[in-house]
């Protein structure tokens, strides 16, 4: 984890279980899900589709939003 905050990447790459494994890391730690989304302009998923529900998460770290109560 502690590298991809020291190597701010423009893309990213994994399957959806990698993005379902980093989004517990980035939501607890906002400085690293800054580091890690500030430059990042493709992120890229394969080989399943990504799940509405990641891909909100993913949506409300980028952008900054609020979680929405459901």
């Amino acid at each position: 984890m502690r590298n991809l905050s020291d190597a701010r990447p423009t893309v990213y790459l994994n399957v959806p279980a990698g993005f379902a494994a980093l989004l517990p890391h980035l939501e607890r730690e906002p400085a690293a899900a800054r580091a890690f989304l500030d430059l990042l302009r493709l992120g890229f998923f394969a080989a399943a589709a990504l799940p509405q529900q990641l891909r909100d998460r993913l949506h409300r770290l980028a952008t900054g939003q609020a979680p929405r109560c459901r």
